[in-house]
């Protein structure tokens, strides 16, 4: 017969608990945007184009490009990428050797080896981490805007672009000298 005593004490017994499907972990450095997250292994070697329409973690080796512009890139503590990276945000634990172009924010980390110039509205350099390269944070840089097609950059880009006038004379003197300045010494944090 059915014993209440007996029913209870099964429903407590956690072994009999249904299995519940694993949780996917959240790498560090990873955005609070929302979506799949597709991962490189450690053991996987990449030659040529990655491009993708999720949330990328890379762990392994990349040579080529990378291009997630509207999605989070982050580079493991294992990962190496010879390439040039195009993303909404990029998370740099590991080692990057080429330049890196994001629509919002490039994090790089004291654990991080970067070789390469570095493009976003927000950069931030952890102490401790190894940057050899420059850092521009110009928006209405032509790079950026062709990178990322923001209209209203492309319009106002068309409309200072007049025949006989140069870049240089649409902009103001001082922006003119820190870029000039920027890109003209090299950076480099601490071992």
């Amino acid at each position: 017969m059915f014993n209440k005593r007996d029913q209870i004490e099964q429903d407590q017994d956690p072994s009999n608990a249904p299995a519940s499907p694993p949780q996917p972990s959240q790498p560090a450095g990873r955005s609070s945007s929302q979506g799949p997250t597709a991962t490189i292994g450690a053991s996987v070697h990449i030659k040529g184009e990655v491009q993708g329409e999720e949330n990328l973690v890379i762990e392994g080796h990349v040579d080529g490009v990378v291009n997630l512009k509207s999605h989070t890139l982050t580079i493991g503590n294992n990962g190496k990428v010879k390439a040039e990276i195009f993303a909404h945000v990029v998370q740099i634990n590991g080692e990057v050797n080429g330049d890196v172009v994001a629509s919002e924010q490039i994090n790089i980390s004291q654990s991080a080896r970067v070789e390469g110039n570095l493009l976003a509205p927000r950069i931030s350099l952890q102490d401790g981490a190894r940057f050899r390269g420059s850092i521009d944070m110009d928006t209405e840089s032509e790079k950026f805007r062709n990178t990322f097609n923001h209209p209203a950059n492309i319009n106002k880009a068309s409309a200072n672009n007049k025949p006989g006038k140069s870049d240089v004379d649409s902009k103001p003197a001082s922006s003119t000298d820190v870029k000039q300045s920027a890109s003209s010494k090299e950076i480099s944090g601490a071992a």
